[in-house]
């Protein structure tokens, strides 16, 4: 799904080809930014991508964060304020992020505590 995701609303960052078939190339796109998950059509396109119930929620979480924080890149490597406000969390300390992820629409507890154990280092 995530692929999918990243396929559908990012331009492909690099394509490689595979080492075991060279005639197969590997495309990569990297993770969409915010303000491109915001727009309201978003979750009808997720929805066709699997994403269902949670598609409304993902739009919903970038337009929280795009409404609070901005759009323009702040940062030479072109990161929206959105983007680094997030990776401030990284930093703070674990009842401090969990507190900021469960303000987002539809993530409760167990989903807080996912996100700070596999993308913030937190335990």
């Amino acid at each position: 799904m995530v692929q999918n995701l990243c396929i559908h609303f990012s331009p492909p960052l690099v394509s490689i080809p595979d080492p075991t078939d060279p005639t197969q190339v590997h495309t990569y796109h990297p993770f969409p930014s915010p303000s491109t998950l915001s727009s309201p059509s978003v979750s009808t396109t997720l929805r066709s991508l699997g994403f269902g119930y949670r598609a409304d929620f993902i739009q919903r979480t970038a337009k929280m964060l795009v409404d609070a924080h901005g759009t323009s890149p702040l940062t030479s490597n072109k990161q929206e304020p959105s983007e680094v406000w997030l990776a401030t969390l990284r930093k703070a300390d674990t009842a401090s992020a969990r507190e900021e992820l469960l303000k987002f629409v539809g993530v409760g507890r167990k989903v807080a505590d996912c996100v700070l154990l596999m993308s913030m280092d937190k335990v």
